[in-house]
């Protein structure tokens, strides 16, 4: 009778670099050079997202969590972050989150 050993799999770390975003600057400024509605940089310890508010309101969600996902996880593809922007971007905005004017 032969034992048959289960070989051991190894555990394939597939998730991408995680970096957590401590300092974010949100700049609303038009993007129109930049042919944009949002980028992200990083400036000294801060990210900074540019967004164009030149857009509709579900727009701007979906704008916030792309630029907020680039800082987050630099390596991801864009067809990847594009992918989570819509399922989350759409995800909020159907359970009632909008943008409000405090001022």
């Amino acid at each position: 009778m032969k034992l048959l050993q289960k070989q051991k799999k190894e555990k394939v770390n597939n998730r991408p670099n995680y970096i957590p975003l401590k300092r974010i600057k949100i700049v609303h400024r038009p993007l129109g050079r930049e042919a944009a509605y949002a980028q992200v940089y990083k400036e000294d310890d801060n990210y900074i997202i540019e967004i164009d508010d030149r857009q509709t309101e579900k727009e701007l969600l979906g704008s916030y969590c792309h630029e907020l996902f680039h800082g987050m996880l630099p390596d991801l593809s864009e067809s990847d972050i594009l992918k989570m922007e819509k399922t989350i971007g759409n995800y909020l905005w159907s359970l009632g989150y909008r943008r409000v004017n405090l001022k």
